[in-house]
């Protein structure tokens, strides 16, 4: 990971783990809003947003879309969608 966190969801996809919100090592009371996502293969980095800063969130995987629920968050009316492009797609 780019930046230590804890409290943080992650889930494993083809050969990309995606790795979202949590608490900042660092701070422990800073929440964040990054989703890290690391190619297995290659061990590169990419990074998304959440739509807000989460933690303890749960995720699942439904076709391509990777659902982001609330967990800790301010507004726990909203999760977010990211779509996994597979790899023989890119």
């Amino acid at each position: 990971m780019d930046f230590s966190r804890n409290a943080f969801s992650a889930i494993a996809v083809d050969d990309k783990v995606y790795i979202a919100g949590g608490r900042n090592g660092k701070n422990w009371g800073q929440v964040s809003s990054d989703v890290e996502i690391i190619n297995v293969n290659t061990l590169t980095h990419n990074h998304s947003c959440l739509s807000q800063s989460k933690a303890t969130n749960a995720v699942a995987l439904k076709n391509d879309l990777i659902i982001f629920f609330t967990g800790y968050a301010l507004d726990k009316s909203n999760f977010d969608i990211i779509t996994h492009v597979p790899a023989n797609d890119q």
